[in-house]
């Protein structure tokens, strides 16, 4: 089995609409968006919740 991928999500300093990026990412790190990740084997780890503004995930490469 392939190491798992880690993928990160922030808000740009000068994207053209930060407000709309910014509640996407509250929304994909909260409970009904990571429920979607989860059911496409993304993982949360635990350090991301110390993070603030980024968001790391983790997806096995086994996953269909």
């Amino acid at each position: 089995m392939c190491p798992a991928l880690e993928q990160a999500a922030i808000v740009l300093k000068d994207a053209n609409n930060k407000d709309s990026a910014r509640t996407f990412l509250e929304f994909v790190k909260g409970a009904v968006g990571r429920a979607i990740l989860a059911k496409y084997g993304f993982a949360f780890p635990e350090k991301d919740q110390e993070r603030g503004k980024k968001m790391t995930l983790r997806r096995s490469r086994a996953h269909g």
